[in-house]
């Protein structure tokens, strides 16, 4: 507290009221108060920090580990599972973090752990390009290097006769590769009448065959009692048998497309496809 009219004086000299104490070592303080003085020491000792390194926020190959080692044996470690090892084995993405205890003094450190896969992709198994147009491969891969059967690197390749098409693709965790069969052939608005929307990549949706033949289109698709299940004008968006969110029931339903191809030839036509489950 403060001492009206008192004089202070530290052992390094300095006349402050009060200091922080930083660093170890012995000090006194001497206070003068209408001539009369008195003083006191005070021995000052510090315990050092623990010092932690988990490294920096990282990404590794799925299938691998990482084995953190924060430092040294000597300090009580503390991880995010509660586990008190003094290394912890990484092996899946996430958030990392210990806590390190010497002598009644913690220290924190985390790191934070991504998983790469190696690139997957997906070639059409077996096209067609339509006579006089370009039929565009979009393997749909992004973060990775590609390399296509003449060496090109582009994200897509465009085709237009046939023949056999191979990609490979390659990141830091490895490389994949697929191939397509193109063949040539007099492309036509074509639908289904049938399809089965279970999730197993064959006939999921029921959409246009060729869609790059067509520039302008339409399409209703109806229930058995007359009402609007699906529509669309997306040549390249189908319907996936469902309805307001929930599945529609297996049978017949009627659709009505108009469209304009590629030619400028405008057409209409109905028909049925069937909903399979």
């Amino acid at each position: 507290f403060r001492l009206p009219g008192a004089a202070y004086l530290w052992n390094d000299g300095d006349q402050a009221e009060s200091r922080s104490i930083r660093t170890a070592g012995t000090y006194w303080l001497l206070v003068t108060q209408q001539g009369c003085s008195s003083a006191d020491t005070i021995n000052v000792g510090y315990k050092p920090l623990p010092v932690l390194g988990l490294g920096d926020d990282t990404s590794l190959c799925e299938n691998t580990s990482l084995l953190l080692r924060p430092g040294p044996d000597t300090y009580t470690y503390t991880w995010q599972d509660n586990s008190v090892t003094s290394t912890y084995l990484a092996s899946g993405p996430g958030l990392y973090y210990v806590t390190a205890l010497l002598d009644g003094c913690s220290q924190s450190d985390s790191i934070t752990i991504r998983y790469i896969t190696k690139p997957t992709i997906s070639l059409p198994r077996d096209t067609m390009v339509c006579k006089g147009l370009l039929l565009l491969l979009d393997p749909g891969v992004s973060d990775a290097a590609l390399k296509w059967q003449d060496g090109s690197t582009g994200p897509t390749f465009g085709v237009t006769q046939a023949g056999i098409y191979r990609l490979t693709a390659t990141n830091q965790c490895g490389s994949s590769a697929d191939s397509s069969i193109v063949v040539e052939g007099s492309c036509r608005v074509f639908l289904p009448n049938a399809f089965s929307p279970n999730d197993d990549g064959h006939n999921d949706l029921f959409r246009l065959k060729y869609p790059e033949i067509v520039k302008q289109f339409h399409i209703l698709v109806y229930d058995r009692w007359g009402m609007i299940v699906f529509e669309t004008t997306d040549p390249y968006n189908g319907w996936n048998g469902r309805t307001k969110g929930t599945d529609a029931p297996a049978g017949a339903y009627v659709w009505a497309m108009s469209y304009t191809d590629v030619y400028d030839y405008k057409s209409s036509a109905k028909g049925t496809v069937l909903l399979l489950r």
